[in-house]
């Protein structure tokens, strides 16, 4: 296999990690490893460095997000009751909470942990290992022994595995260090949000309303099943719309 070749699978696998902790982390490596000149210190300090950021890739992999109609983007962790942040509970406008629990709309179980959540984040994390053989700090100190060859393979054959697994397993979460998408189910009236004063959308000029459909839960101390209208429309139009009613 080309180098070309083995650094192109390398960054694909580098993708798949929480967006710059590989890259945090080959950054640290050097201060930690006194550039690969290692004592009884630093292997313990490089050792603590790695243990913080296996858990961090762990974590990252349970945490999901969703976008409120705004643009606002809330993040959480996914539990078996639903995405868990605490400042869910202050937000008494916000569809689809019970507490500090955001739900999704009805019948929707993305925001509940699943068993491949933990597949995820064991693929993570081994991932994250296998690249740590490439980072030429470390490698000297804890791959000394290790033969080049095995140390600069095993990463690739990781890569392949890995990128074969994501490639075929379900819709990834858009968690922190994640990608962010809008797709439809995720727009939800933001708790910013409020409904302009009561008027005749009818009576305002063309374009001025928009609507917006935001499907809600039956039950469960939440919302009838309805479609909310919210008319949006600029200061000008309103005050237009006054003078009209005035004459």
């Amino acid at each position: 296999m080309s180098t070309s070749s083995s650094t192109v699978i390398l960054s694909n696998l580098v993708n798949q990690l929480p967006t710059g902790t590989f890259l945090t982390f080959q950054t640290l490596a050097p201060l930690f490893t006194n550039n690969g000149q290692c004592g009884k210190t630093e292997l313990f300090l490089t050792g603590t460095l790695m243990l913080l950021y296996v858990v961090l890739c762990w974590t990252l992999c349970f945490t999901d997000s969703f976008t409120t109609s705004s643009g606002h983007i809330y993040y959480g962790i996914v539990t078996t009751k639903g995405l868990f942040n605490p400042q869910f509970k202050y937000f008494s406008n916000l569809d689809y909470t019970r507490g500090s629990f955001y739900v999704g709309p009805q019948g929707s179980k993305q925001y509940y942990i699943t068993g491949y959540d933990f597949v995820s984040a064991f693929v993570t994390v081994v991932s994250f290992c296998a690249l740590t053989l490439i980072t030429a700090p470390l490698n000297q100190c804890f791959y000394g022994n290790v033969p080049s060859t095995i140390s600069k393979a095993v990463p690739v054959l990781v890569a392949l595995v890995a990128v074969l697994f994501f490639s075929f397993a379900p819709p990834a979460r858009h968690g922190v260090g994640f990608g962010m998408t809008n797709s439809g189910p995720h727009l939800v009236q933001d708790p910013g949000d409020h409904d302009p004063p009561q008027a005749s959308s009818s009576k305002l000029p063309t374009g001025a309303a928009t609507r917006v459909i935001v499907p809600t839960n039956e039950g469960n101390g939440m919302k009838d099943d309805h479609a909310a209208t919210v008319s949006r429309y600029t200061l000008r139009d309103y005050l237009a719309w006054k003078s009209d009613e005035a004459q």
